[in-house]
């Protein structure tokens, strides 16, 4: 597999289908009560967004090149948020830290040494 192959396989397409989006970004019961254990309601969806793009444990969120306006829309209605509240995530000093799940619906890592600020380019353009 070359690097732009292998690239292209951990990217989420702007181009899915509403199916595509509701087969591979639904949470489960399961899924949606982790997420409500996050204090603040920024803090839901930004695990909520990081719990739906998990693919492995070597293809980080902070690999992606952006998260789709309609894929984050998606995710937020779930959380029954604005896909707006994903920039006050991504403002936190420490948002990637820690945060990665072990698997869809298990406990959250402890804290890593990651770069905060990897978190603004997952942001949809506008």
């Amino acid at each position: 597999m070359t690097p732009e192959q292998r690239y292209a396989l951990t990217q989420i397409p702007a181009d899915l289908s509403d199916r595509e989006i509701a087969r591979y970004y639904t949470f489960t019961r399961d899924d949606l009560d982790l997420i409500r254990l996050r204090r603040r309601l920024h803090n839901r969806l930004g695990f909520a967004v990081q719990l739906a793009c998990y693919v492995s444990p070597d293809a980080p969120l902070k690999d992606l090149a952006g998260i789709p306006a309609r894929v984050l829309a998606a995710i937020a209605d779930q959380v029954q948020m604005p896909a707006s509240a994903f920039v006050r995530y991504s403002e936190r000093d420490n948002t990637v830290r820690g945060l990665l799940p072990d698997g869809r619906s298990s406990a959250i890592q402890a804290e890593q040494g990651d770069d905060s600020s990897c978190m603004t380019p997952l942001l949809p353009p506008g």
